[in-house]
């Protein structure tokens, strides 16, 4: 009776990290696609739009910021 050494799966693995980047790359060209579409079609939307966002994400910080203070001051 003779044992086998087990065989390591490098190779199976490599192809996986492959597709993963495969796809994290087709992702990213179809957003910057879009992107790129809404620019052309209607670039005052995509401004107000990106606006919005700033000033939503400007808020949410503030927001962090003041809970964070808030729970020091309480702690201590």
């Amino acid at each position: 009776m003779r044992f086998r050494r087990a065989q390591t799966h490098a190779p199976t693995i490599h192809l996986r990290m492959e597709i993963e980047m495969d796809a994290k790359k087709g992702v990213l060209a179809v957003v910057v696609l879009f992107i790129g579409f809404y620019m052309f079609k209607d670039p005052s939307g995509l401004a107000e739009l990106a606006s919005a966002g700033a000033g939503e994400g400007w808020a949410l910080t503030t927001q962090l910021f003041e809970a964070t203070i808030r729970f020091l001051n309480e702690l201590f």
